[in-house]
Order: C-alpha cells, then sequence, then structure tokens
C-alpha cells in the first residue's frame, strides 16, 4: 500500500470521541462524520440562522396589531441606555446566545428519540417553558430599564405585553426548535 494511501486511511484523527479504530469511520465530537461540515462552527452558524428566522417570527407582532417584540434591545440595555447601541450590542448578544442554543440542542439531541422535526418542536417547547418561566420575570428583576418604567415588564411567557404576544413568542419558539432540528439534519448530516 502507498503511503500516501496508508496516511488518508489510518491517520490519527482529533477530537475523536472514541479512540482510533482501524477501519472504524471518523466521528468527531460536534457530530456527524469527518468532513465539511463538522466541528463547532457549523453548529454555530446553524445557531445563528435559527435566530435570525426567530427574529422574523417575532417581527409578526407588529404586522398582527400587537406590540412589537425587541429581544435585541431588552439584552442590549444589560449594557448600554443608548438605545441604538443598545439594539446593535443585542442583536450580537442574541446570535451568540443563539449558537449557544444550538450547541445545547446538538448535545441534547442523542436524548430526543423522535424524528428531528418533533425533536425541534420538543426542543423549542422546552426553551419556551424555562424563559417563560424564568427567564423573563428575571429580566424583569434585573434590567435597570424595566425598573426605571423605560420598557415594558414583560411577565411570565411575555403576558406583560398581551395574549397576542405571548402566542407568538410561543410559535417563535417553535420555529426556533424546528428551525434547529432541520438544520441539524439537513446542513450537518446528524439527524436521524
Amino acid at each position: 500500500m502507498p503511503l500516501g494511501e496508508w496516511w488518508r486511511r489510518y491517520r490519527p484523527v482529533h477530537l475523536s470521541w472514541h479512540p482510533r479504530r482501524w477501519g472504524a469511520p471518523r466521528v468527531h465530537r460536534w457530530g456527524g462524520r469527518a468532513g465539511p461540515a463538522s466541528g463547532p462552527w457549523p453548529v454555530a452558524i446553524n445557531g445563528a440562522a435559527a435566530t435570525l428566522i426567530f427574529r422574523a417570527v417575532l417581527a409578526t407582532a407588529a404586522w398582527a396589531g400587537a406590540p412589537p417584540l425587541n429581544p435585541e434591545l431588552w439584552l442590549g440595555t444589560f449594557f448600554t441606555a443608548d438605545l441604538p447601541a443598545a439594539a446593535v450590542v443585542g442583536t450580537v448578544v442574541m446570535l451568540a446566545a443563539g449558537a449557544g442554543t444550538a450547541a445545547l440542542y446538538h448535545a441534547l439531541r442523542p436524548y430526543l428519540p423522535e424524528a428531528p422535526l418533533a425533536a425541534g418542536m420538543r426542543f423549542g417547547l422546552g426553551l419556551w417553558l424555562v424563559t417563560g418561566l424564568i427567564g423573563f420575570p428575571v429580566f424583569a428583576w434585573l434590567s435597570p430599564m424595566v425598573n426605571n418604567g423605560l420598557l415594558l415588564d414583560p411577565g411570565a411567557f411575555g403576558l406583560g405585553f398581551g395574549v397576542l404576544d405571548a402566542v407568538i413568542l410561543l410559535l417563535a419558539y417553535l420555529v426556533l426548535g424546528t428551525a434547529l432540528a432541520l438544520g441539524q439534519a439537513l446542513w450537518m448530516g446528524a439527524g436521524r
């Protein structure tokens, strides 16, 4: 066997879950087989893309006649009181949180036995429950803008903005989970 062919076949693989076995497929820590869509960057890009889709669903609140939902502004006001700068900072924080959410979904995916669509919807429902019960009340408690009366208190599940916004938040989280699941299944090839 020529040396080049031997090296391609038996070279050591970094970041693998299992020790290298002769002839075993290379499986990387971030899921899927070795290839262009393995590693942490596809997970982060999947999370950022799903976050943009999540944001697009939240934009429908204004079209439906409800108060607009601005999570970028909510997150950005923790860092600055300047609202245009808060929107930019909040967008960066939101995209980073989307990448973290994608990594969480990627880590939990082996424990969700359903097809990718159902697993994504279950994950999105779980995120909605956690952010609705814990995230929004903690945000209202810590936010200087809410405490000074400059932003509305979202309340549990966003009910402080009205029932329509709470329903749109639920739909947005379901779409977020579905986008994460489909992105992983289609683009990264790690679906079931």
